[in-house]
C-alpha cells in the first residue's frame, strides 16, 4: 500500500492560546513579513501492483530555508513513499505465469494496494505578528488552522471471468483504482474556504487484476477498450501538493482453442502507453492456453434450462413427491433424467434415479444407482478427488399470464412477466417448490458437472457424455 503522510509538525497545538514549539517547528515568517505558517505535510503515496506506486509530491508556494540546516523548514521532514510492488514477487515480463497466472486457489487472484492517506498540516496558521516576533513562550496564535487530509483512493477489486465456449466482452471491464482524495475545488466557499482547499491530498490506488478464461475470448471492436487496470490519479490541493500515483494492475488471458497474442489484446487494455505498459502491454498482460481444469471452481460446467410451465388455465401447480414404496419403479420417482454413458461400446442411456439394467456398477443398499453412485452434492470448498461428478438443482417462479418466450423470461416484475417475491432459490428437489409463497406455476433446472472427477481413465465419470431426458411431474390444481 501507499504511505501515509505525517503531521507537520509532528506535535499540533491545542490551540490559540498555545506557545507555538521552537523556530523552525511551526510559524515560518513570509516574504511579506507576516509570522504565517507555510509548512505542508506529505500527501499519501500510490498503492502499488504490477508496478510501484508513485511518491508523494509536496508543494508549498513559499518554500523557506532553515539557516541553521540549510533545508526546507516548511516541508515534511519524510515525503510518503509509494508503495513496492517488489514485496509482491511478481515474476518478470515474459516468464513463465505463476503469480501473474492470478490463479485464485492458490490466493494469486488479489486487487490492488490502497493509496496513502494525507497527513495534517498547519498551513495559513498565523500569530498576528511581525518577525522576528512569531515563536516563542509569548506569543499566541491568532488563527489556528489545523488542516484535516484527504483520504487514499482504494485499489482496484479483482474478478475471474470464466466461459465454457466463448467469451465476447463488447462493454468495460473496470478494475482500476481510485483517486486519492483531494482538497476542496477553488469555488467551494464554505468558511473558512483555505481549510477545506489545504486539506492534503491522499495517494492513488492500485488497479486490480482481471483474469479472462475460454476456448476463445473476443474482445468486441478494433481499438476500443474493454479491461481497464490503471492506478488511479493522486488528489491535489490549491497549493499544488499532488499524492502520489497508484500503480497498475494484471491481466491474465487463457484461450484453450484460440492462440491469444499480447499484438492482438493490447489495444484492447487501458493503460496502453508504451512507456508504462511496454510493448504488447508486457508490463501488465500476460496470455496462454488453458489447459483442461484441474481445479474448483474452473473445472465445474453447466447449464440453465428454459422456463417450463404446464399448458391451459388452473389455480396453482403441485409437484409431486417422490413415492418410493410404488411397486411401478418407473413411477417411483416424481423428476428423473437419463445419463448418456459410453465405455467404448457404445453409447446408451441410463436412469439417474432408480435401478436401471445397465447399471455400469453392481447396485448394493448404499448405491443402488447412479444418483447415489455419484452423488448430488456442488463441490466448491471440498477436497480433490471427492464430491459429486454433477448435480441438479431446480427453481420456481410464478409467471403473470401466458409463458409465451420460456427461454427469456424476465424475472424483473416491474416487466410484468413474473409475480414479485414469487423467485425461488435453487432446491435440490421440485417438491421442495411447494413450501414457497406465492407457489411458484413454472420450474426451470441447472446442472453443473466437476469435470476434475472426469480425469482419470477408465473411471466411470470419465465415461459419461451428459444427461437428457430430464422429467418432472406436476399436477396442475
Amino acid at each position: 500500500a501507499g504511505a501515509g503522510g505525517i503531521p507537520n509538525p509532528n506535535v499540533m497545538p491545542t490551540g490559540t492560546v498555545t506557545a507555538p514549539p521552537t523556530v523552525g517547528d511551526l510559524l515560518i515568517s513570509v516574504p511579506a513579513g507576516a509570522c504565517t505558517s507555510q509548512q505542508v505535510s506529505s500527501p499519501g503515496g500510490g498503492g502499488a501492483y504490477s508496478t510501484d506506486g508513485g511518491a508523494a509530491i509536496p508543494a508549498t508556494p513559499t518554500p523557506t530555508t532553515d539557516p541553521s540546516t540549510g533545508s526546507l523548514s516548511n516541508f515534511p521532514a519524510v515525503f510518503a513513499a509509494g508503495g513496492a510492488t517488489g514485496a509482491l514477487g511478481i515474476e518478470p515480463p515474459g516468464a513463465p505465469p505463476v503469480v501473474r497466472s492470478l490463479v485464485p486457489e492458490l490466493g494469486l487472484l488479489r486487487g490492488g494496494a490502497g493509496g496513502g492517506g494525507g497527513g495534517r498540516s498547519m498551513f495559513g496558521t498565523d500569530a498576528g505578528g511581525f518577525p522576528p516576533m512569531c515563536m516563542g513562550p509569548s506569543v499566541n496564535l491568532l488563527n489556528f488552522r489545523d488542516h484535516s487530509a484527504a483520504g487514499g483512493g482504494g485499489g482496484g477489486g479483482a474478478i475471474e471471468i470464466e466461459s465454457g465456449r466463448t467469451l465476447t466482452i463488447s462493454g468495460l471491464l473496470d478494475a482500476s483504482g481510485g483517486d486519492g482524495g483531494s482538497g476542496a475545488p477553488p469555488l467551494t466557499i464554505i468558511p473558512p474556504e483555505t481549510r477545506q482547499r489545504g486539506a492534503s491530498p491522499g495517494g492513488g490506488g492500485a488497479g486490480g487484476a482481471v483474469r479472462a478464461i475460454a476456448q476463445v475470448i473476443d474482445l468486441t471492436g478494433t481499438t476500443q477498450v474493454r479491461i481497464d487496470v490503471a492506478g488511479g490519479l493522486g488528489g491535489s490541493n490549491y497549493i499544488n501538493c499532488r499524492g502520489g500515483a497508484g500503480g497498475l494492475g494484471l491481466i491474465r488471458m487463457e484461450a484453450s482453442v484460440e492462440v491469444l497474442s499480447g499484438a492482438s489484446e493490447a489495444p484492447h487494455i487501458n493503460p496502453s502507453d508504451l512507456l508504462t505498459v511496454g510493448p504488447e502491454a508486457i508490463n501488465i498482460l500476460s496470455v496462454g492456453t488453458w489447459p483442461q481444469p484441474r481445479r474448483r471452481p474452473e473445472s465445474f460446467t453447466g447449464a440453465v434450462s428454459c422456463w417450463i410451465k404446464p399448458a391451459g388455465n388452473f389455480f396453482q401447480v403441485v409437484f409431486k413427491e417422490d413415492d418410493l414404496l410404488n411397486v411401478d419403479p418407473t413411477q417411483r420417482y416424481a423428476w428423473n433424467m437419463d445419463i448418456r454413458y459410453d465405455s467404448g461400446s457404445g453409447e446408451q442411456n441410463i436412469k439417474f434415479r432408480g435401478p436401471d439394467a445397465n447399471l455400469p456398477f453392481t447396485p448394493t443398499g448404499g448405491t443402488p444407482d447412479f444418483e447415489a453412485f455419484l452423488g448430488n452434492t456442488l463441490n466448491y470448498g471440498i477436497p480433490f478427488n471427492q464430491g459429486s461428478y454433477l448435480a441438479v438443482r431446480f427453481q420456481g417462479a410464478q409467471a403473470v399470464g401466458n409463458l409465451s418466450q420460456p427461454c427469456s423470461v424476465s424475472l424483473d416484475p416491474v416487466d410484468g412477466q413474473v409475480l414479485a417475491n414469487s423467485l425461488t432459490p435453487w432446491v435440490r428437489h421440485p417438491s421442495d417448490l411447494n413450501d414457497f409463497s406465492p407457489r411458484p406455476n413454472m420450474v426451470r433446472f441447472c446442472v453443473v458437472f466437476d469435470t476434475s472427477l472426469a480425469l482419470f481413465p477408465n473411471s466411470i465419470p470419465s465415461f459419461i457424455k451428459g444427461v437428457t431426458n430430464l422429467k418432472i411431474a406436476a399436477q396442475p390444481d
